[in-house]
């Protein structure tokens, strides 16, 4: 049986070289300090922006990232875009496939999916 050992962000990082050992430690410090989320922490401490983190996350999780910022969305989805990040508490992106129409919905971290899921079920009275 093999045993998945779980990749922490920091390790991540330093192995990319997208920050030192040193930086890390500062940025762990920080973290348990203020006890906001680490990438937060980096960018804050202008030790990595947020494009290199998605970027280094993108291809290290294999999963493709698109900054919808640089992409022009219709009116109607940008507008859905806002009203659910502001009604889910969450930041949400939502891109449209060109070639069939298929809209994708993406949530930034697993744990703000399971707050939206949790969320949902509140208010739908413990089902959806």
């Amino acid at each position: 049986m093999t045993v998945k050992r779980r990749i922490r962000l920091g390790e991540v990082l330093v192995q990319q070289k997208a920050i030192s050992e040193d930086q890390l430690t500062q940025a762990l410090a920080e973290q348990r300090r203020t006890g906001r989320k680490l990438g937060r922490v980096l960018g804050d401490l202008g030790f990595l922006s947020e494009a290199s983190l998605y970027d280094i996350l993108s291809k290290h999780l294999q999963v493709p990232f698109i900054d919808l910022k640089q992409v022009h969305l219709a009116p109607e989805v940008k507008a859905m875009q806002e009203e659910l990040s502001s009604s889910l508490g969450a930041p949400v992106e939502i891109s449209k496939n060109a070639n069939n129409g298929r809209i994708t919905i993406t949530f930034f971290s697993e744990e703000e999916l399971k707050n939206i899921l949790e969320k949902l079920k509140q208010e739908r009275g413990g089902g959806f």
